[in-house]
């Protein structure tokens, strides 16, 4: 009744699984493994409603800095928009007549954005400051997709207020896998690519010849890696860096960036000190 008079959709709290409930309850550093559809978010959104409640009775709410990252700007959209009526649904029944008109004229004049604006190699939200040093406590609880995240914290990595400056870094797009499938790979050496899967070329770069803090030189890439860190057998891993350096030219020439370089800019900023924000409460 609370909610029709406030014009708005109740989110009603569901019962929780005895695992999603050990989630909720646990104060420590958790791992969360699953299939789709398992249960994980709800149990970190339920987390997260928790961490508000105990903040709440202790008055300290509003200086409390939550912040939920995922991959997906779509579902970062989806996980805030249910988060945020989980807790009005809670709040609601406490809300004197005067102001359930003030939030039924609000909710009467929002107008909510087409989550498909978000399915997008970039993440279009223009909801947040230009720097994650920006953020006030007026943003957080904060959902937010890794880019925009990693976009945010390069901003004040690059310790520069040249407005220019970061448009023109910002313009450079960002090369992932989907990218590197349909444009990047038909471009390469059809001789080294006709045997190897798009999907473990990426993951080399990325997550090996990249994933040291430097690019690894050839030599210690083929000879001095064991097969833990990179699984590959020792032709397979020529071809693979012969691909990379291929990789490395188109991205020059198409003025392109990576995950890679955004996040050693922002760790080389830290160990030079740089302020790139505050730090969170939960993560």
């Amino acid at each position: 009744m609370v909610a029709i008079l406030a014009d708005m959709d109740a989110v009603l709290p569901i019962i929780l699984k005895p695992d999603e409930k050990a989630i909720v309850r646990y104060q420590g550093t958790s791992v969360v493994i699953g299939r789709s559809g398992t249960g994980k978010t709800t149990a970190l959104v339920y987390k997260m409603r928790a961490n508000h409640q105990v903040a709440e009775a202790s008055d300290s709410a509003e200086s409390m800095r939550q912040l939920f990252v995922t991959r997906s700007p779509v579902l970062t959209r989806r996980v805030a928009s249910y988060y945020k009526g989980l807790i009005e649904s809670t709040e609601i029944a406490n809300k004197s007549p005067e102001e359930l008109q003030i939030i039924r004229e609000l909710n009467q004049n929002y107008q909510p954005r087409d989550l498909l604006e978000f399915d997008n190699e970039a993440d279009l939200r223009d909801d947040l400051p230009e720097r994650y040093s920006e953020l006030t406590g007026n943003h957080f609880p904060l959902f937010i997709s890794y880019d925009k995240l990693g976009q945010l914290l390069e901003a004040d990595a690059l310790g520069t207020n040249d407005a220019l400056a970061l448009a023109r870094i910002r313009s450079k797009r960002l090369v992932d896998f989907k990218i590197l499938k349909h444009q990047y790979w038909p471009k390469f050496d059809y001789n080294l690519t006709r045997k190897l899967d798009p999907a473990l070329v990426y993951s080399g770069i990325m997550g090996v010849i990249r994933g040291y803090g430097r690019d690894l030189p050839e030599d210690e890439y083929l000879n001095d890696l064991s097969t833990k860190k990179s699984p590959l057998l020792a032709h397979v891993r020529r071809e693979v860096y012969t691909i990379f350096r291929a990789y490395k030219k188109r991205c020059i020439t198409r003025g392109e960036t990576d995950s890679a370089d955004r996040v050693r800019t922002i760790l080389e900023a830290r160990e030079k000190g740089i302020n790139i924000g505050s730090g969170v409460d939960y993560l």
